[in-house]
């Protein structure tokens, strides 16, 4: 289920899509939504990149992500861009953990893509998928149980999705830290950690 902020920025990324950029990152940091982001950066603070095949045909798209744009436990909120000849354009968003994320042939969508485990609130959990229909990314809830521990439980008929994970995804990972977007990208970043400024009451520069 899909937090306020995400369903936010998925209707940003509606009105944002028809914009290239030459960098997804410089976009990604321009988009208008900044419900994590008001109180400023701060040291701690870091973007995630990472190049994914969704189409399993040697073409990538690119995903992008703060470290602190998270949907509780169902992970990280990504935004989607693929390389066109204007300049990489944003054609969606995912959302899931980095420890749980396949790739292969999504039975109940009759193609290639993504599938990841969630939280759905409670004990539940579920299994979602996304598939990159070019444009666009489609995402559909395929199944769901009462006890989220389920899911992860060797033998069960969801495991089969996660026994051939990504287990090097995270090396994968491009880390853009606070020194690095302060250089490159010309954001203010505060001394203090986040976590320090919240003891502090966020003093640091709102963004945009």
């Amino acid at each position: 289920m899909r937090t306020t902020f995400a369903i936010t920025l998925l209707s940003v990324l509606g009105m944002w899509s028809a914009f290239a950029s030459d960098d997804p990152v410089k976009d990604y940091l321009s988009l208008p939504v900044s419900y994590l982001r008001n109180p400023g950066y701060y040291s701690t603070d870091q973007v995630f990149r990472i190049d994914l095949d969704l189409r399993h045909n040697g073409e990538t798209v690119t995903l992008v992500t703060f470290n602190r744009d998270r949907d509780g436990q169902q992970g990280n909120i990504w935004v989607v861009y693929r390389k066109t000849p204007e300049g990489y354009k944003s054609i969606g968003t995912m959302t899931f953990d980095t420890s749980f994320l396949h790739l292969g042939w999504i039975h109940q969508m009759h193609a290639y893509g993504a599938a990841t485990i969630g939280h759905a609130g409670g004990e539940q959990g579920s299994i979602d998928a996304y598939v990159d229909e070019g444009e666009s990314i489609r995402e559909k809830s395929i199944s769901g149980v009462h006890h989220f521990w389920y899911l992860k439980r060797m033998g069960s008929p969801f495991a089969r999705y996660f026994e051939n994970s990504l287990p090097k995804l995270k090396q994968k990972i491009q880390v853009i830290d606070a020194k690095q977007l302060a250089e490159k990208y010309g954001l203010h970043i505060e001394k203090e950690s986040y976590e320090e400024a919240g003891m502090n009451g966020f003093k640091g520069i709102p963004t945009k």
